[in-house]
């Protein structure tokens, strides 16, 4: 079976080819005739039902059967031939002609080629080991982030609003549709702004409160909330500010080291170089 090239771009291909109606019904005669030693009809004695009749019983669906049978081989065989791997399954559309009409059929079909990947003999290839050096700039920018970590509070002025990083004293008290519930109440809890240590849109509302503000937060407990009473609702938290204090780093001293169990600045700096040196290489 001759095929034409459509198209031939990079690796893509397209093709037509023609079935001829007169070897459809070849095929179709052949496999009827195969089936006709083992067919019985009423009025025949077993393999003795004429062809004819067996056509006109059979005759569409054997058709379609043959008709993809010629299809799938032919198509196989032409992908066999150029040694062809398809990325996905060709597609394949009738072009011209009409099965109903017992007319010869064009097919077009497309694909694209697998690219042909070259093997390699990786004892040849040579991998360069980077050495990358910790510069000071690194080590300082671990030091300001561990003492921003141990740092201490002191007071804000009173005219100062809370911000973001601020740790606020307060007294807090939840209810649920106006009732209490266990756990939604403290006194002077130490909470720090944006630690994300409560449950999600607590925080961001005390932002810009000032000393002795009243303030009612109202939030949403999480559907995957673990106390599954509380799961899902509505709160509303009663709070009072009792105290606005700023984070003050730790200074950069021995006094620092020994919080991260380092005995003295020159470790610590050394087991920041050690850290950061094994990151790079990793």
């Amino acid at each position: 079976m001759d095929f034409k090239e459509i198209e031939n771009k990079k690796l893509v291909r397209s093709y037509e080819f023609t079935i001829k109606q007169s070897l459809i019904d070849q095929k179709v005669d052949e496999k009827l005739e195969n089936a006709r030693p083992n067919f019985q009809m009423k009025g025949f004695r077993k393999g003795h039902t004429p062809l004819k009749m067996m056509k006109k019983m059979f005759g569409d669906s054997t058709k379609n059967e043959i008709m993809q049978e010629l299809v799938d081989t032919n198509i196989k065989k032409h992908l066999d031939k150029k040694g062809h791997k398809p990325a996905s399954q060709p597609k394949i559309d009738l072009k011209k002609g009409d099965y109903k009409k017992n007319t010869d059929l064009t097919f077009y079909f497309k694909y694209e080629i697998l690219p042909v990947i070259p093997k390699l003999d990786y004892n040849n290839i040579s991998i360069n080991n980077y050495k990358i050096k910790v510069e000071e700039d690194a080590i300082k920018k671990a030091l300001d982030e561990l003492a921003k970590s141990a740092c201490t509070y002191e007071a804000k002025k009173k005219s100062e609003k809370a911000k973001n990083g601020d740790q606020v004293i307060i007294d807090f008290k939840g209810t649920i549709n106006k009732i209490e519930f266990n756990g939604g109440s403290a006194i002077d809890y130490p909470l720090v702004l944006g630690s994300n240590s409560f449950i999600p849109g607590f925080e961001e509302q005390l932002i810009n409160c000032k000393l002795n503000d009243d303030k009612n937060v109202k939030v949403k407990f999480p559907e995957n909330y673990t106390n599954k009473d509380l799961a899902g609702k509505e709160a509303v938290f009663n709070c009072k500010i009792k105290k606005i204090n700023k984070p003050v780093p730790s200074k950069i001293d021995n006094e620092l080291a020994a919080k991260f169990s380092a005995k003295d600045l020159s470790e610590l700096k050394s087991n920041i170089k050690t850290r950061l040196s094994n990151e790079y290489d990793s």
